[in-house]
């Protein structure tokens, strides 16, 4: 498994990774450029920069940010993990096999509309199924 596949294994459990945790846990060594190549693939990261309480350092911790409240926030390629979206129009054995992970395809009906890709097959989605954090 390589580096970059590692790194998103472990953000997609939802945890977060720092470069103390990379180098320890996993041998990596340069987190911020796997990181960064990452971000280039569209996976939606946010960094968070924290302070070590007994030397006052700062360093940078890395999740999963899916922070989405309308579905024009959705990006092309990008992997969303729904929450809790109410009536969903999503089969649950999409949501079994994707362990509700899905990567936004594109928009229609003037953006009103969301077409996505869940295990593989496509689902249309509309922002009256989401509320702040769902997704």
């Amino acid at each position: 498994m390589t580096q970059v596949n590692t790194i998103r294994k472990e953000l997609l459990k939802g945890n977060s990774i720092s470069q103390r945790s990379a180098l320890m846990d996993f041998g990596i060594m340069a987190l911020p450029r796997r990181i960064a190549d990452l971000k280039e693939t569209g996976f939606p990261i946010k960094t968070e920069i924290k302070h070590n309480p007994m030397t006052g350092q700062r360093y940078a911790s890395y999740s999963m940010d899916d922070k989405i409240t309308h579905i024009n926030q959705l990006k092309h390629g990008h992997v969303y993990l729904v929450h809790d979206v109410k009536a969903h129009p999503f089969s649950d054995n999409l949501m079994a096999e994707s362990e509700g992970y899905f990567v936004f395809s594109r928009f229609s009906c003037g953006a009103v509309v969301a077409t996505l890709l869940m295990a593989g097959a496509s689902q249309v989605f509309t922002q009256e199924w989401l509320d702040d954090g769902d997704l």
